[in-house]
């Protein structure tokens, strides 16, 4: 998702409500949950880097910065609140 995209889709909602993540992913909730909320820390920033994926399927990502690079905006998140 781009930022352009991200911005679009707050859009439509109330300014004021407060935004919390969720993921049903499997390698994060684990068997004793349905769903892992997480909240959104103050931390925004770019990164240079490469992304890709395993041979297992799962993303990878490997900091650095030259040829074959891109810039990623990445927000923290945190499962404390």
């Amino acid at each position: 998702m781009k930022v352009k995209e991200l911005i679009a889709h707050l859009n439509k909602f109330d300014p004021t409500l407060e935004v919390l993540c969720a993921t049903e992913d499997e390698g994060l909730v684990g068997a004793d949950a349905l769903v892992r909320f997480l909240d959104i820390q103050d931390t925004i920033s770019v990164v240079e880097g490469t992304s890709g994926r395993d041979d297992s399927g799962s993303f990878t990502f490997s900091f650095g910065n030259g040829s074959g690079t891109r810039k990623i905006l990445v927000i923290d998140v945190t499962s404390v609140f």
